[in-house]
């Protein structure tokens, strides 16, 4: 009984920063932009997560956007990947350079495409597009915090080092 309650500890254990992550990658802002509004006279501010965005014009919305994972598919991809290689690094199939590398690569995606549509398209200036890394922020507080465990090696370091050295 002691060692089933072990290896449920640790299956949470190991599933816990890939759902939370999970949960932020999804419902968190992963960028903002602000512009002004001549029609209304206003500036606005917007907020995008992958399920809803939230304008704070006239009327402040939050439109629940499940599209927006679809209509936004590379960004998606690169955070759900970062997602799963938390989930790797935590089951011991991946070190936590790798997922922390992966995770760099997802937010310098939204960083990239925010700062060229601002170049590419003239028209969008005035238009401040900023990246929330929030995802990655929370993925690398696990991977400091709450390390993955090692995994056993398959050999013992000590005798393979001495049948070399004879």
């Amino acid at each position: 009984m002691r060692m089933l309650d072990s290896i449920s500890q640790e299956k949470i254990r190991n599933l816990v920063p890939a759902a939370v992550s999970l949960a932020v990658a999804m419902m968190t802002p992963y960028a903002l932009s602000y512009t002004f509004e001549p029609f209304d006279q206003i500036y606005v501010l917007k907020a995008y997560a992958l399920l809803w965005i939230h304008t704070s014009n006239v009327l402040p919305t939050i439109l629940w956007w499940p599209y927006g994972i679809i209509n936004n598919t590379v960004g998606s991809v690169f955070r759900l990947l970062f997602v799963y290689e938390i989930y790797r690094c935590y089951k011991k199939r991946t070190d936590r350079e790798r997922a922390v590398a992966v995770g760099i690569v997802s937010e310098l995606w939204t960083f990239q495409f925010f700062f060229f549509s601002n170049i590419l398209y003239p028209s969008s200036i005035g238009w401040y597009n900023i990246p929330v890394p929030l995802l990655f922020i929370t993925g690398l507080l696990f991977l400091v915090l709450l390390p993955p465990r090692k995994a056993k090696g398959l050999w013992n370091e000590e005798t393979d080092t001495s049948h070399s050295q004879s």
